[in-house]
Order: C-alpha cells, then sequence, then structure tokens
C-alpha cells in the first residue's frame, strides 16, 4: 500500500479563508472563521472552497483581504495543541456579565454575588461535577466592585443601542417626572417612545439626581445636557408628558412651555391617570361634608400624593360599594352603632352612588334629571318602590361637573379628538380626503385605493406597527399618524421607574452601605 501523500499549505488559500498549523510536522488547514481544523487530505482548493460554501455561504464573495484581517486575529489568540481558541476566560468573564445583569434586574444588592451566589454555585458544583469543575467555576469574579463595574458596563451599551434607535427614528416623544429618594435626594427619571424597526416602542432614556432644586429649569437643563452630549436635538421631539404640575404644564412658564420655546411644533398633555386628582379637587363642599364629617374621618383631604399614586382607588369604591349590606352586618356585629347609622343614611348612599362613578365625559341634563350615566346612581333613583331623591342632589351634581369642564378647558385647551390628524391616525380608509391639508392629499388618495394596505389595515395589526410598515411607501402622511401614536399618554413608567427606586434604594440597603 503507497503510502499517504504529504500535502503542503499554499498561500493563495487564504482566499478561502484557511490559514494551517503545524501537528507532529504535518500542515493541517485551520478555517480563519470558524477556527475548525481540517484533516491534511483536505488541503486542496476544492474542498477548502466546499468549506467557505457551505459553512460560511454569506462570506464566499468576500475579498482575500478580509481573510487576511481575520488570520492576523486568529494568529494573536491563545491556541492549545489542538488548534481550537483557549475560550475559557471569554466565557468566565460572559458568566459575569450575565450574572450581574440578573442581579441588576432582580434589583438585588451588588455584594449578593459574593455572599450567596458564587458560593452556591461552587457548591452545587462540586457536588455535581467534581473539584476541576468547581476549580475552574471559582475563577468567575463575582465581587461587589465586579458586579457594580458590569452593570455600569451594561447600562452603557443599552444607552448607547437607545441613542442609536433614537437617532434612525424620525422622532420620539418624551415623558418626565421628579420625585424624592429615602436619601432625600430629588430624582429625575425620562422616558422615551419612539419608531424601533416595526413598531413603536418605550424605553428609559436617562436617570439623574438633581443635585439644587427641581424647578422646571433644572428639568430642562439635565434633558438639555443629557441631548447635547448624546447629539440628540429637541427638533425631533414631538411630545411632552408630565404629571401636569403647574412647574411642568404652566402655559405661561414651566418645563414645556420652555420645551415649546425650543420647537413650537411639541405637543404638551396632561397625564391621564392625573385626571382623577384633577377631578376631586373640584369636589363640592356638601359632598365633602357628607363622606367626611358626618362620618368622623380624622382627616378631610387626601393627600397629593396619595390622590396620585392611589391608582386602584375608584376600584376600592366600587367593591365598598358591592359589599355595603355586608358592611352593614359587619358595623352591627362590631357595635358601632353611630358609624353605621351614618353610614346607611339616604344622603350618604345617593352621594357615595355618585362619587363612586361619576364620569367627567358626560353631563347631566339641566332640564331633566337624567343621570344614566352614573349606573349605581340611576338605579337608585329609578327604585319604583321607594323613589327618593336628596334635596338639591340634581343641582350639587350640575355644579360639579361644570367646575369639572372648566378644570379640563384649562388644562386642555386645545385638544379635540375629532381632529383631522386622529381621523387620519384611527381610520384613513374613511377620512373625508378634502378635511386633510394640501400637502399630504395626494398621499391621502394613493393610500385609499391601495388594496393591500386596506387588507393589512383590516388584518388585526396595531395600528402602530401598520403606519410603522407604509411609513417608507407613504412617508408623509404616515409620519402625521406617526406623531399622535408616539405620544405618551401617562407617566405611568415614571411612576414604575420611582417604585422600582424604592426597592433599590431602600433604608436598609442605605445603612449597609454607609456601614
Amino acid at each position: 500500500m503507497a503510502p499517504q501523500k504529504i500535502r503542503l499549505y499554499n498561500d493563495d488559500y487564504i482566499k478561502f479563508g484557511f490559514t494551517f498549523i503545524q501537528k507532529d510536522g504535518i500542515q493541517m488547514p485551520q478555517c480563519v472563521i470558524c477556527h475548525v481544523v481540517l484533516s491534511n487530505d483536505a488541503l486542496r482548493p476544492r474542498q477548502l472552497e466546499r468549506h467557505l460554501t457551505t459553512a460560511h455561504p454569506m462570506l464566499k464573495e468576500k475579498p482575500k483581504e478580509f481573510f487576511v484581517a481575520k488570520k492576523n486575529s486568529l494568529n494573536k489568540m491563545k491556541l492549545d495543541r489542538t488548534g481550537e481558541f483557549q475560550q475559557n476566560n471569554e466565557k468566565i468573564i460572559e458568566s459575569s456579565y450575565h450574572i450581574a445583569f440578573m442581579v441588576a434586574q432582580q434589583k438585588k444588592p451588588h455584594t449578593l454575588g459574593e455572599t450567596l451566589i458564587k458560593p452556591s454555585i461552587l457548591k452545587a458544583v462540586e457536588i455535581v461535577l467534581g473539584e476541576e469543575s468547581k476549580r475552574k467555576v471559582s475563577q468567575i469574579s463575582l465581587s461587589d466592585n465586579t458586579i457594580k463595574r458590569r452593570i455600569d458596563e451594561l447600562a452603557l451599551d443599552i444607552q448607547n443601542q437607545l441613542i442609536h434607535k433614537l437617532k434612525n427614528s424620525v422622532f420620539f416623544a418624551i415623558q418626565c417626572d421628579e420625585s424624592t429618594d429615602v436619601a432625600n435626594c430629588c430624582q429625575l427619571l425620562v422616558y422615551c417612545r419612539f419608531i424601533n424597526e416595526k413598531t413603536i416602542a418605550e424605553e428609559l432614556m436617562f436617570s439623574q439626581a438633581l443635585s439644587s432644586t427641581s424647578k422646571f429649569s433644572d428639568v430642562l437643563s439635565a434633558i438639555d445636557i443629557f441631548f447635547d452630549q448624546n447629539g440628540l436635538s429637541w427638533k425631533n421631539v414631538v411630545g411632552v408628558c408630565t404629571d401636569g404640575a403647574p412647574a411642568m404644564l404652566g402655559s405661561r412658564s414651566g418645563f414645556v412651555k420652555l420645551a415649546k420655546d425650543k420647537n413650537p411644533s411639541i405637543i404638551g398633555s396632561h397625564c391621564v391617570i392625573h385626571r382623577q386628582a384633577l377631578a376631586a379637587k373640584t369636589l363640592p363642599f356638601e359632598i365633602k361634608n357628607i363622606l367626611c364629617s358626618e362620618l368622623s374621618a380624622q382627616h378631610s383631604v387626601l393627600l397629593f400624593h396619595t390622590e396620585v399614586r392611589w391608582l386602584s382607588k375608584g376600584n376600592m369604591l366600587e367593591r365598598l360599594y358591592e359589599l355595603k349590606s355586608e358592611v352593614e352586618i359587619m358595623l352591627l356585629q362590631l357595635g358601632k352603632d353611630d358609624l353605621r347609622e351614618n353610614f346607611t343614611d339616604e344622603n350618604f348612599t345617593f352621594y357615595f352612588a355618585y362619587l363612586k362613578r361619576y364620569n367627567c365625559g358626560n353631563c347631566v341634563n339641566k332640564e331633566t334629571p337624567n343621570f344614566s350615566s352614573f349606573r349605581r346612581l340611576n338605579e337608585l333613583l329609578s327604585d319604583e318602590e321607594e323613589p327618593f331623591c336628596p334635596t338639591g342632589l340634581k343641582d350639587i351634581v350640575i355644579k360639579h361637573l361644570d367646575s369639572l369642564t372648566d378644570e379640563f378647558t384649562r388644562y386642555f385647551p386645545i385638544f379635540s379628538n375629532k381632529s383631522w390628524q386622529y381621523m387620519l391616525t384611527s381610520s384613513p380608509f374613511s377620512t373625508n380626503v378634502d378635511t386633510l391639508p394640501d400637502i399630504i392629499q395626494e398621499q391621502a388618495i394613493e393610500l385609499k385605493n391601495d388594496s393591500r394596505a386596506k387588507i393589512d389595515f383590516n388584518s388585526g395589526s396595531s395600528l402602530e406597527e401598520f403606519w410603522v410598515k407604509y411609513q417608507p411607501i407613504y412617508p408623509e402622511i404616515s409620519n402625521e399618524a406617526l406623531k399622535v401614536l408616539v405620544q405618551f399618554s401617562s407617566t405611568y413608567l415614571c411612576e414604575s421607574g420611582f417604585s422600582s427606586m424604592a426597592v433599590i434604594k431602600n433604608k436598609q440597603k442605605s445603612f449597609r452601605c454607609r456601614i
């Protein structure tokens, strides 16, 4: 049997993505992409080219210089006797990053890595895999400083990705709010909403401590600095959502006013969550007196913090009304006769029914008593057996709703969901083209005659997905719709962020840090 031919490497083979290594004096071809080592017999052009086209088809058109650069990088790597790259160190670092990410995601102290996670991993690996595996895993660094450094690096990378996405988005909207943490430090949170690939995304833009005061000028200055440092412009901001505080939403001064000075096309919106607090401020004295004074309540005014953040207040009143009979029995069993008498008072019952479910979008007919918008109250007034209506109830309700209307007019002077922007966004195929600006009428007609677009619109996809999909085809009309859809309707993300901050920066953790 003839001895097997020993093949030699040719420098021209690099165009197929192969270099070589020496093993027992024999040249073995090694791929500079996947680092796989083939036999000496494969050291011929046809087989090397086959590996490139089958294993790396996306790279077969790459120039020779591309593979030379890969070869130079491979030569700098640490290789073992099999020619495979020693990735142990990289895997150890990667594991450290993954654990740091999970620590941050679960809002746990940085010390958890070295005090609990690493000892637990080492013990489990020792029992299951043995001492050798334990020795390898013990190289993972999970010290307090390492976890902090990893989290900072991950946060910076996420922020860089976000900035890149914001720059690629035609425009974006922001919501911002400030609150005081456990260390009495004022914290500013800013979230953004932008066009990302096939839909609209929401992300935390940045969080920053306000070192001096929390005035609207300080908030604007903090956002200005962030925009300047990251190459963002107010010209791309189309909406600003705040909690409606005078410092934020003032018509003559305030953060929104200053933002509009930078970009007059910005739409300032008031968080819908805070509208309940706005409505409660207009509650007539008669209803307050019935609900608070006659029940011997210790307080007659809700704190603003509670008004804003107690998002389930309406659900609580609904549940209390549904359990009214059970509450009466409970008060009877507890011997709270005075409280039960006030709780079952007819005036209180009607005012309670009204307060529980008043609707800001409807008004009582001033000519005939019509309380159909208030289901519970209407049921009481429609009781044929015992019809009863407290004296002046209609006048009090009308007074309350009128004052509420004035408040909303003051906060939302130019809002209208019947404007052409909202009609176009929600119903592009039934909108009257004549009501649209001349500059987009041509594209609106083309869109209405696009059968494929009509099928996509009626297929059940969201408005965001539909308009983002057709933005490259109908840019002008799509941008008008997306300017509406990209707006924030509430500052819920900020409120959630402050809740997470309260978990992360609690008194126990702050005390440990000082120690």
